[in-house]
């Protein structure tokens, strides 16, 4: 599916798979006519089991 009109990013579940979490908030980056962000809500914390420099 390709659903480059996502503005938000609900993460409720641990995810435990860098490829996976790049996977899901790479939908947000996905680019659309007059979409100028997008946010990200992680209210599991999911961000803090990588550490990722890209």
């Amino acid at each position: 599916m390709n659903a480059r009109n996502v503005r938000n990013i609900v993460l409720m579940r641990p995810i435990n798979s860098i490829i996976e979490f790049k996977q899901i908030i790479g939908r947000g980056t996905r680019l659309f006519e007059g979409k100028d962000y997008f946010t990200i809500y992680d209210f599991v914390r999911a961000h803090e089991h990588f550490n990722d420099p890209e």
